[in-house]
């Protein structure tokens, strides 16, 4: 078993006239923007993942029956979450 070592992300030191509290909010508005960054990736992620089950799902005797029948069921639930990703982030005003 071998150790791989993570890189560090540097920060930079809080400026001097910066409180704990100012520093505080300023890296949870930090942590929330990237958050938002995060769930708009993950619905783009899902919504590409559901048009390539699509067109498996579509793609004929090209793909084996069990293949199609995975991406038609897979699709189909990735549509579901879709939809309710971009109700929750339009909800919510991401």
């Amino acid at each position: 078993m071998s150790v791989t070592p993570l890189p560090l992300q540097r920060r930079d030191p809080p400026a001097a006239n910066e409180s704990l509290a100012e520093a505080t909010r300023r890296l949870h508005d930090e942590s929330l923007a990237k958050a938002q960054d995060h769930s708009r990736a993950m619905e783009l992620a899902v919504s590409e993942l559901e048009a390539v089950a699509d067109q498996i799902a579509n793609g004929g005797d090209a793909y084996l029956p069990g293949v199609r029948e995975v991406a038609r069921r897979l699709a189909l639930e990735l549509g579901h979450a879709r939809t309710s990703l971009t109700a929750i982030l339009c909800r919510n005003g991401v």
